[in-house]
């Protein structure tokens, strides 16, 4: 999560490289055997592979950068763009406007950075 949220902007901005990120919850696998009773015990919903691999294919096939996709029960949920919206109440307004300055002066150095790779 800590690459997603570091790149999401940034590439996108300077690139145009789309980034977007899977979160399925528990999903019935092989891997999950010895788990995954306890999860239908408690009604928590379960994917199928094809529903975290059809989640993966909506993120290809549209336009979409910078979202996270939750995926439970073979729904999808997009929840960065709602985190984004209150990050400054979770934040703190002071806090936020510094995170954003950050990224602005991050953004700003896109241009030198590529000067000096390509040297």
């Amino acid at each position: 999560m800590g690459l997603f949220h570091s790149t999401k902007d940034f590439l996108y901005g300077t690139e145009r490289i789309r980034v977007n990120v899977l979160l399925p919850n528990m999903t019935d696998t092989q891997m999950v055997t010895g788990i995954i009773a306890a999860y239908k015990a408690n009604g928590v919903p379960i994917n199928e592979p094809k529903h975290v691999a059809n989640a993966f294919l909506h993120s290809l096939l549209t336009d979409v950068s910078g979202e996270a996709f939750y995926v439970s029960g073979g729904k999808v949920y997009g929840i960065e763009k709602c985190l984004d919206a209150i990050k400054p109440q979770w934040l703190g307004q002071s806090r936020f406007n510094e995170l954003m300055a950050g990224q602005q002066d991050l953004e700003a150095g896109s241009e030198w950075a590529k000067a000096k790779g390509g040297e």
